[in-house]
């Protein structure tokens, strides 16, 4: 009974919220909380951009955008999704990347699977003096696809001012970069609009914290505790830094996994992911603070283990050892130059 009275209110205050927001509902559901879309159209392989790689050769730079089919809305937010890979591999139409991609769209969003410059054939390590370098050609190229989403926003009915970036592993380091960073926009194509976003999506990430300042865009953040590769304590220091100063942040910390989060799950970080885009992206945002969320059973039908959620608050100094720790000092540099 109590669970069915808990249900009842949830529907109940979704109902109030669409009616007090005019965000527009499906009978199968909510605009950019569900999918209420069939199967987007995509449009693969679009030049956004060119950049010069480590070899000093230019590099065409390529996207693929996926639309809602049958939406009439003017004025749709658009993702830009950024795969994984290390910095030295991974693709845009990967697996994960398509489904991602093909799930927001189907909720509403124009979204887009994005390709930046990779080190193909290098292994980086924490400290390796070729990895700041190849964050910021990732993040300038990043950049470059959200100016390109603004250049052509009235050709995809894209509203300008909701435009949000995530990714995971070395995407999300790039999508961090991209949120924090803004001042620093490069030169990967289509000058004369702005890089900043709305919101941004860190699945497994890591930034100089430094950079994070108050009244900048929220954050999602998603890791795992065991994660060797990008430590836990990366996360831990994105998310005091942002109770520190007041950006809105959302952390769900998972137990007894490692980098890769997605293959146990997956069904909850894209409903969180969902649910944290709609918040920010859909409604108003609020003022700022940590979200605090119950914790999270495991699905017997799709996942092992448990998660849990860890709330950073002042108390909490975690430094963690980044990545790109070898690059934060030069990084302040060029932000404040």
């Amino acid at each position: 009974m109590a669970s069915h009275l808990k249900h009842g209110i949830l529907f109940f205050v979704l109902a109030l919220a669409v009616a007090l927001t005019g965000q527009p509902a499906a009978a199968d559901g909510i605009r950019y909380r569900d999918e209420i879309f069939p199967p987007p159209t995509v449009a693969h392989d679009i030049d956004y951009g060119q950049a010069i790689d480590e070899y000093g050769q230019p590099e065409t730079l390529y996207l693929d955008l996926y639309q809602p089919d049958g939406d009439t809305e003017p004025l749709r937010p658009a993702f830009v999704w950024i795969h994984g890979g290390g910095f030295t591999g991974g693709d845009k139409a990967s697996a994960l990347d398509v489904e991602i991609a093909t799930r927001f769209a189907k909720r509403g969003y124009v979204t887009t699977s994005i390709n930046y410059r990779l080190r193909e054939g290098e292994y980086f390590e924490p400290g390796d003096p070729d990895l700041p370098q190849a964050i910021f050609d990732a993040q300038h190229d990043a950049q470059a696809a959200i100016r390109w989403l603004r250049a052509n926003a009235d050709a995809y009915d894209i509203d300008p001012d909701r435009i949000v970036v995530g990714g995971t592993s070395a995407g999300a380091i790039t999508a961090l970069f991209v949120t924090y960073n803004s001042g620093d926009p490069g030169d990967s194509g289509n000058p004369g609009y702005p890089s900043d976003t709305s919101a941004c999506v860190d699945i497994s990430g890591a930034v100089a914290v430094g950079l994070m300042d108050a009244g900048e865009p929220p954050v999602l953040v998603v890791h795992g505790v065991e994660d060797t590769r990008v430590s836990y304590s990366s996360a831990l220091a994105i998310v005091a830094r942002a109770a520190e100063v007041g950006i809105p942040a959302e952390f769900h910390s998972l137990e007894d996994i490692g980098h890769v989060v997605w293959t146990v799950y997956k069904e909850d970080i894209i409903v969180w992911m969902a649910n944290f885009l709609y918040v920010h992206v859909a409604d108003p945002p609020p003022v700022g603070g940590i979200a605090e969320h119950p914790q999270i059973e495991p699905d017997a039908a799709t996942s092992e283990g448990g998660a849990s959620t860890a709330i950073a608050i002042g108390g909490i100094l975690a430094v963690g050892t980044l990545l790109l720790a070898a690059g934060a000092w030069g990084l302040r540099r060029r932000r404040a130059a």
